[in-house]
């Protein structure tokens, strides 16, 4: 916001007197008691309302109510011309162009950012007297507020930043809260899977006994796998053996049997065929025997050589 022109009509000292403003810094000097701080004060009141009552700057030789006019120029190119009088009704008549909206006090204060009197003088508008005394002025407003107020529109928005910041702020992170806020919820996950990886983290002592148990669980297995092969070896000689169990008896019986044969005088004409089938009879028990024999010895070497070269 820029001050293009203020227009006096009854204030102090100054009477029916215009001072015009290019929108650049502007100087204002004169003799002592020549009105610059009583231009000052009719700048701050102008802006934020004049004192109802007791107001050092109404003289009694003076005719006319207290008021001025001023044309204010903002950075979104609009021009507010208004005026402000000593007064409890209609004390702010304005327009704000180029819309031509009517602007009353409540309109006025808005276009100010909503900022305060005591703000403007500590902050932007202060005479040589409260500038050497900045420091004390500075407690009301701080060296931030004043280097950024003006930036964000008025020190009132940039308070109300300052406010929406510290909510945001507080949505974000509350050092009492353990639950709500975003980064509390955060801090507590990072704990939680922290705890976790704590948890899930082998020492490196832990690491070689467990590689030391799984080594020997390797070779436990190796050796229950070698002696389950030799079992199964075993298993199926023992199973051959049984099967040739069977033709050997029957082998055995049959030769027992031609042994005990003598042939009588009685002996029938078909004799000699009954002789003769029954040895081909032994010879097939024979060669059945035989084969099953050499079973049993191919068993026997399939065993040895298992022995001697278990891998």
């Amino acid at each position: 916001m820029k001050i293009r022109q203020i227009e006096i009509e009854n204030y102090g000292v100054f009477r029916d007197q215009t001072f015009d403003f290019d929108g650049r810094i502007a100087l204002v000097y004169g003799p002592n008691e020549a009105g610059k701080s009583t231009l000052l004060q009719l700048i701050r009141e102008l802006l934020f309302g004049f004192k109802s009552s007791n107001h050092p700057y109404v003289f009694s030789d003076h005719q006319g109510e207290l008021a001025a006019t001023a044309v204010l120029d903002f950075t979104d190119g609009a021009q507010l011309r208004f005026r402000r009088r000593k007064g409890r009704k209609n004390e702010v008549v304005g327009l704000l162009s180029p819309h031509d909206r009517e602007i009353d006090a409540h309109g006025l204060s808005g276009l100010l950012g909503h900022a305060e009197q005591s703000t403007y003088e500590h902050v932007f508008g202060f005479s040589l007297k409260e500038l050497a005394a900045a420091d004390e002025s500075l407690k009301h407003a701080n060296l931030t507020e004043a280097l950024f107020g003006g930036g964000l529109g008025g020190l009132a928005n940039f308070q109300s930043v300052q406010r929406q910041f510290k909510d945001d702020a507080e949505k974000l992170y509350n050092p009492r809260a353990r639950k709500g806020p975003v980064i509390n919820q955060t801090q507590a996950q990072i704990k939680a899977l922290a705890s976790e990886l704590r948890d899930a983290m082998v020492k490196p002592a832990d690491y070689g006994k467990l590689l030391k148990q799984s080594e020997a669980r390797q070779e436990q297995i190796s050796d229950r796998k070698a002696s389950l092969r030799e079992l199964q070896t075993e298993a199926a000689k023992v199973q051959r053996l049984a099967r040739a169990c069977e033709p050997w008896k029957h082998a055995v019986a049959a030769q027992h049997e031609l042994e005990t044969i003598s042939v009588p005088s009685e002996m029938p004409s078909d004799g000699a065929t009954q002789l003769a089938r029954l040895k081909e009879r032994q010879h097939e028990t024979d060669q059945e025997l035989a084969e099953f024999e050499q079973e049993l010895r191919e068993a026997q070497l399939e065993l040895e050589a298992l022995q001697l070269a278990p891998e």
